[in-house]
């Protein structure tokens, strides 16, 4: 599809009187990647704001639209971190769910379990492993951790500011724009990624005393917050196209 082609397409969807039939089929055109509609939203994010154009459209997406095709409405938005978007499509999964009798603890851990993105988590552990495993890079920390209140205080600024640059990019070149939702999301995403380096502080504290191990808690923060840096330049990197926010 060409510029001029999306143009008129996106007129077309606009209209007021295009049909349900219509904007259904139109939607899923966005959400498919192998259509390349996003990329033309993406490209000019203030112009076209494709978030409320299918958000505008809730009667669509609650009546027409299949369980499969809330739950690919559901990962598009989790690619956006549009955490408030996703919560609307829950609620219209768990109503089905509920309709058709089918277990919803099961179903609601199910929906809930993408909130903290669980793939941070895992790149966390293959962070710790990791600079646990480097001997140097552990000693170091160590170090860094017995010195002023200062100097700790220091590095862990540098560490956080480097989660919150690179989870800028990311949501920037996932969302395109405008420049203030991509910060909003950017600070959203931060706190979430937070829960990891404290779980992992937590998991240390309570495995420390049956086990024996001296916790040192400045060592344990820079420990995890380095690992965060690292769980998330692995992300990037190496998950070939794939989000923080997918779910697993």
């Amino acid at each position: 599809m060409t510029e001029g082609e999306f143009r008129v397409w996106h007129e077309k969807f606009l209209l007021p009187n295009a049909t349900d039939e219509e904007v259904y089929h139109n939607i899923l055109d966005i959400i498919d990647r192998s259509t390349g509609i996003a990329d033309f939203y993406r490209s000019d994010p203030d112009a076209y704001d494709v978030e409320s154009e299918i958000g505008g459209r809730p009667c669509v997406l609650r009546d027409r639209f299949h369980e499969r095709d809330l739950r690919h409405l559901r990962r598009y938005f989790l690619r956006r971190y549009a955490f408030g978007r996703v919560v609307q499509v829950d609620r219209w999964l768990a109503a089905r769910w509920k309709a058709s009798r089918k277990s919803l603890w099961k179903c609601y851990l199910w929906l809930w379990k993408d909130y903290p993105m669980p793939r941070v988590g895992l790149a966390q552990i293959l962070g710790l492993g990791v600079i646990l495993g480097a001997t140097g890079v552990f000693n170091g920390l160590h170090d860094i951790a017995c010195r002023s209140t200062y100097f700790r205080l220091l590095v862990l600024g540098v560490f956080l500011a480097l989660v919150w640059l690179l989870l800028y990019l990311h949501v920037r070149d996932r969302i395109g724009g405008p420049a203030k939702r991509v910060k909003q999301r950017t600070w959203g995403l931060f706190a979430l990624c937070m829960i990891w380096p404290a779980l992992g502080m937590l998991l240390e504290w309570l495995a420390g005393k049956p086990m024996g191990w001296t916790f040192f808690p400045w060592r344990a923060v820079l420990v995890n917050a380095a690992a965060l840096v690292f769980a998330l330049l692995s992300q990037f990197f190496f998950a070939k196209g794939a989000t923080m926010g997918d779910p697993l």
